[in-house]
């Protein structure tokens, strides 16, 4: 996305996650937050005020609980009830989570170029697509591969986790394109981890009493459009927009956020379903009417993509999306005179 600087006012930027959870950690800790581990959530009391109880027998009391615990949420039992809570659903899908040292690509000799590159590069269809970008100055190469899952040799993780063999990823990119398998080859020898892909309806709601959801927890959010971490991050600038700007209670700015944020997180959320059926077609008449699209696409940017990452309105509606300017003007139109200039 050369341009998203020029279109959106900031760049598009891609980063290890290991990078992004140290930088929040080092702002909570500068905030003055106190973080407390391995204490697993068991039970919660809404209040007000609320409190939760860790396993370890502890009560932690808050003026408001906030719920990010991922797809496998403990939380949303509490927050949406039993019918919505067990509702996770296996998509069929598992991707490889690969990261490569660029010295190990750079010394290959059909690799050595791409690596340099620093666009995003994917490879499509059939039945899965793989895409690949630098993280860390290029210090590692970013490897995904979605496809379809396979029987499961071995036993899945809590969370999703299922070891295989470098051999199965190679077996599974024997088809693929040169560089592909090029790529799946510079696999350290040993296992790899392969996610298995999980999704959720949409909740009836976000919030009850004063405990509230946010990212994985209320959005699974598969990653056919990278959309996850983001959502969950305007998340959290919603609900610090809404709590910064002394809206009559804290229930009332808990409403705010959901008010906000459900409609914008499903639509985002549903993308995902659909670009997934757009980049997984088998070879036939559909994927050649895909691929002829993407081409005109190309030519003339305005036209619908059937590709959402280069579909320009949708661009638009997710990367131009200002949720700190959208929180702000709900806030305003709840407290009119605490915000004539908005």
């Amino acid at each position: 996305m050369p341009d998203a600087g020029h279109r959106y006012g900031a760049p598009a930027l891609v980063m290890h996650r290991g990078d992004l959870y140290r930088i929040l950690l080092t702002a909570a800790r500068a905030a003055g937050c106190r973080i407390l581990t391995r204490r697993r959530v068991v039970g919660i009391e809404p209040g007000p005020p609320p409190r939760v109880q860790t396993e370890d027998g502890d009560w932690h009391e808050a003026d408001i609980v906030l719920g990010a615990d991922g797809v496998r949420s403990v939380m949303r039992a509490y927050v949406a009830g039993t019918d919505d809570a067990t509702g996770l659903q296996p998509t069929g899908d598992a991707a490889y989570r690969i990261l490569i040292p660029h010295d190990r690509l750079a010394r290959h000799e059909t690799l050595g170029a791409l690596v340099n590159r620093r666009e995003t590069i994917r490879w499509i269809g059939p039945d899965g697509h793989v895409i690949g970008y630098p993280i860390r100055h290029h210090a590692l190469y970013n490897v995904v591969v979605l496809h379809s899952e396979k029987p499961n040799p071995s036993p899945t993780t809590a969370n999703g986790q299922v070891q295989r063999a470098k051999a199965d990823a190679v077996d599974l990119c024997r088809n693929w394109s040169p560089s592909v398998r090029d790529l799946v080859s510079c696999l350290p020898e040993g296992d790899v981890t392969e996610w298995l892909l999980y999704t959720h309806p949409p909740l009836s709601r976000w919030v009850r009493n004063r405990v509230a959801l946010l990212g994985d927890a209320c959005h699974p959010m598969l990653p056919y459009t990278a959309q996850g971490a983001a959502c969950a991050i305007e998340d959290a600038a919603a609900l610090i927009t809404a709590f910064a700007h002394r809206l009559p209670s804290p229930d009332a700015a808990l409403a705010l956020y959901e008010r906000i944020r459900k409609p914008t997180s499903e639509t985002a959320q549903a993308s995902t379903a659909r670009q997934r059926s757009v980049l997984h077609l088998p070879d036939g008449i559909a994927q050649s009417r895909r691929d002829s699209a993407i081409r005109a696409a190309a030519l003339a940017p305005l036209l619908p993509n059937p590709d959402l990452w280069l579909d320009r309105a949708w661009q638009d509606r997710v990367w131009g999306y200002d949720v700190v300017g959208d929180t702000l003007r709900a806030c305003a139109a709840c407290c009119p005179r605490q915000y004539p200039h908005l």
